[in-house]
């Protein structure tokens, strides 16, 4: 809105350090609150332990560096597609387990090899395009494959196999992350429908 002071409630609202400014902080909190929730809430039912494989593509980004040291605390092994070599620095700099420069590498084979040829036990796609094409050949055996964003293009404009993947991957996301909240509110809903 068009002002310069707004009343809030203290729980909406975080104090920030003195050395961030206004701009700095909303967009931290945005990317932040993202992998948060990636990593907390949009997980394997159950969740990532330690020593899992997460691939993260576009680990250099805002959300993919926060993502990299919050795997790391966590113990999780974040392999991070990018693409170039200073993208790769800086990933493993903040925390990534190990870098996959896309430009340069087959990161389908690469992500087999890394995990001894399981797979990735949760794939983060902001990217879209092929690279989720690419990515339903690295996945483990009952993990998850979110789509969190199409920088490459919608995925919807793609051929029927890519439709029934994007299809498949949703259905994977919601089911995943709002099982208990479905479970707990379709009897509820089921009960008024049928009124």
């Amino acid at each position: 809105s068009y002002c310069d002071v707004r009343v809030m409630p203290a729980m909406n609202v975080c104090q920030l350090p003195d050395g961030i400014s206004f701009e700095t902080g909303a967009a931290m909190m945005l990317k932040g609150l993202t992998a948060q929730y990636l990593l907390k809430r949009c997980k394997p039912v159950e969740g990532l332990e330690k020593g899992d494989f997460v691939l993260f593509h576009a680990a250099a980004g805002g959300v993919g560096l926060i993502a990299c040291q919050w795997a790391k605390a966590l113990g999780v092994k974040l392999i991070g597609t990018v693409s170039s070599p200073e993208k790769a620095a800086l990933a493993k700099r903040m925390g990534a387990w190990a870098t996959i420069d896309y430009t340069k590498e087959n990161f389908v084979e690469r992500v087999k090899e890394l995990t001894g040829g399981r797979g990735a036990d949760v794939i983060y796609d902001p990217v879209g395009g092929d690279v989720f094409d690419e990515s339903v050949r690295c996945i483990a055996w009952g993990a998850r494959l979110l789509i969190i964003g199409f920088l490459a293009g919608g995925l919807w404009l793609r051929d029927g196999g890519t439709r029934r993947w994007l299809l498949a991957a949703w259905l994977a996301y919601f089911i995943g992350c709002f099982a208990k909240e479905f479970c707990l509110t379709l009897p509820l809903a089921l009960g008024l429908w049928w009124r």
